[in-house]
């Protein structure tokens, strides 16, 4: 039989890319797994400033969920790096009314400073500002 190759080591925490916690957020929400998606925000989902409980009854007035978003590049501040793409959400209410949100979600780490912890190093849903939006 041939030789098994090793699957790569799980990347680091701080390994995680703004890309990559936005996609986990996204499909997530697309899949209803409410608790992944929470645990995209900061303080392992608290920064959501929702129970695990109070996100899942947020999202589940939706029945279906479709996420775009643009591509940003990360910018600077002190002490952090940001990344804040432009997020369009759209899809059907339990109801059948359609919807669309847009908005800025914030997606943020501290930089490698000493003593910075690895929450605080991960890159992390800080903030999202989905507001509702004319159906086009």
């Amino acid at each position: 039989a041939p030789e098994q190759t090793n699957p790569a080591p799980e990347a680091p925490v701080t390994a995680s890319t703004p890309e990559s916690v936005l996609q986990t957020w996204a499909s997530a929400l697309e899949a209803g797994d409410w608790s992944t998606a929470r645990a995209q925000w900061g303080d392992e989902g608290a920064q959501s400033g929702l129970s695990e409980a109070e996100f899942a009854a947020a999202y589940q007035q939706y029945k279906s969920i479709h996420i775009e978003y643009t591509d940003v590049q990360a910018e600077g501040a002190a002490g952090s790096l940001y990344y804040e793409p432009e997020v369009t959400m759209t899809g059907e209410m339990t109801d059948g009314q359609p919807f669309r949100m847009v908005g800025p979600v914030t997606i943020k780490r501290v930089n490698d400073v000493p003593g910075a912890t690895e929450e605080q190093l991960r890159w992390h849903i800080a903030s999202s500002d989905l507001k509702p939006h004319p159906l086009e």
